[in-house]
């Protein structure tokens, strides 16, 4: 599920989500909430399928790896 492979897809990949949301993210700060919507907005409007789970399976995979933070509040930054 993180790395594409013969069964999984580029597409359903959490390289290939954490880069949508991180595009999304740019230099802003924001919630968890309001980052879901504006990812639904975006691509799950287009055609292209971003799940809640995936979304938070992305988020907690590039906190792991420290490309995001995520402060007391809740606000996620790059």
């Amino acid at each position: 599920m993180i790395l594409p492979n013969k069964y999984i897809s580029v597409q359903d990949c959490i390289f290939t989500s954490s880069a949508m949301i991180l595009n999304l993210i740019k230099d802003k700060t924001l919630t968890t909430d309001k980052l879901w919507g504006t990812c639904d907005k975006k691509y799950n409007q287009n055609g292209q399928v971003l799940s809640y789970d995936k979304f938070i399976i992305s988020l907690t995979f590039m906190y792991s790896c420290a490309m995001i933070k995520i402060d007391e509040k809740g606000e996620i930054s790059k």
